[in-house]
C-alpha cells in the first residue's frame, strides 16, 4: 500500500489528512476505537494490509488475505443526535457505491441492508460503524475485496464472495479507490448534515439489491421469509410476511 499515492489522489477537506498504517493489526476498527481514547480526531485514518481479528456486523469474522484488499477505518463526528449515529452506515454505503460506480463502468454495484456491498448477488465488501458510549466521535470501517482471485477465498465463501479483480478481469488501484471513497464520503456527510437522511435514503434505494425482493430474515435466533418493502425515514427496513408488516432495526437479511 502506497500511502503517498493515497495522499496524492486525495481531494478532501478533512478526511485522510492523517493516515496511520500498520502492516498487521487486530482490526482497523478496534485500532481506531483505542486511538479515540488516546485523543484521535475526526479525519484520522487507520489502514492495514492484514487483520488478525477482522470482524463485521454481529462480530462475524471478516476474511481477507494479506495486501490485496482495502481494510480501512476512519474517525468521524457522531450525528447531531447520537442515537442516530448508526445512520452513518447508510451514508458510507451510498458514498462508497458512488465512488466505485464513477470509477468502474459496466458493473452494477448494489447495497444490501444494512451494510453489505454486492455485485451480482455476491459480497464485495461491508461497512461497520461503531462508537464508544458518551464519546463525541464514531468509527466507520469498510472492507472491499479488490485484487483477490477466486483461489484466495476459502471454500466456505468462494461461491458467495467476489472482488473487483474477478468482476473486471484486471487489477485495481486500492490507493485511488480509497481516495475516491473518502471524497465521496465527505460529500455525502455534508448532504446528510444539511438535508438529513432523506436524500441518502433516496440514493440508497437506487442502489438497493433487496427492495421488492424475497428475503430471509434472521432475528433473535429465528428465521422467516418476507418481502423487503422500503426504508423508514430513520433508515430501518420494513418487510412484509403476508401476515404482518415488520420494521427491522438490527436483524440479518439475506436474499433468497
Amino acid at each position: 500500500m502506497d500511502i503517498q499515492l493515497i495522499k496524492q489522489n486525495l481531494k478532501t477537506k478533512w478526511l485522510g489528512k492523517t493516515i496511520h498504517f500498520e502492516e498487521t493489526t487486530d482490526s482497523t476498527n478496534g485500532w481506531a476505537l483505542q486511538s479515540l481514547q488516546k485523543g484521535a480526531r475526526p479525519g484520522e485514518v487507520f489502514l492495514t494490509h492484514f487483520q488478525t481479528k477482522g470482524h463485521g456486523r454481529l462480530k462475524r469474522t471478516w476474511e481477507s488475505p494479506k495486501d490485496k484488499n482495502i481494510l480501512v477505518s476512519f474517525i468521524d463526528s457522531q450525528t447531531a443526535q447520537p442515537e442516530h449515529t448508526y445512520q452513518l452506515t447508510l451514508v458510507a454505503g451510498v458514498a462508497i457505491l458512488e465512488a466505485l460506480e464513477n470509477r468502474i463502468r459496466g458493473i452494477k454495484f448494489e447495497l444490501k441492508w444494512p451494510n453489505d456491498i454486492l455485485v451480482n448477488g455476491k459480497k464485495l465488501g461491508g461497512i461497520l460503524c461503531e462508537k464508544i458510549s458518551s464519546h463525541p466521535y464514531a468509527v466507520i470501517g469498510f472492507g472491499l475485496n479488490v485484487n483477490v482471485d477466486k483461489n484466495d477465498f476459502s471454500p466456505e465463501i468462494k461461491d458467495v464472495a467476489t472482488s473487483l479483480l474477478l468482476e473486471t478481469s484486471k487489477p485495481q488501484s486500492r490507493e485511488e479507490i480509497i481516495a475516491a471513497c473518502f471524497k465521496s464520503y465527505e460529500r455525502w456527510r455534508q448532504i446528510y448534515d444539511t438535508k438529513g437522511l432523506s436524500p441518502v435514503i433516496d440514493a440508497w434505494n437506487r442502489y438497493s439489491a433487496i427492495l421488492g425482493q424475497k428475503v430471509t430474515v434472521t432475528e433473535n435466533g429465528k428465521s422467516y421469509e418476507a418481502i423487503a418493502k422500503h426504508l423508514t425515514k430513520e433508515g430501518f427496513l420494513v418487510v412484509e410476511t403476508g401476515e404482518q408488516t415488520i420494521t427491522l432495526i438490527s436483524a440479518d437479511v439475506s436474499l433468497r
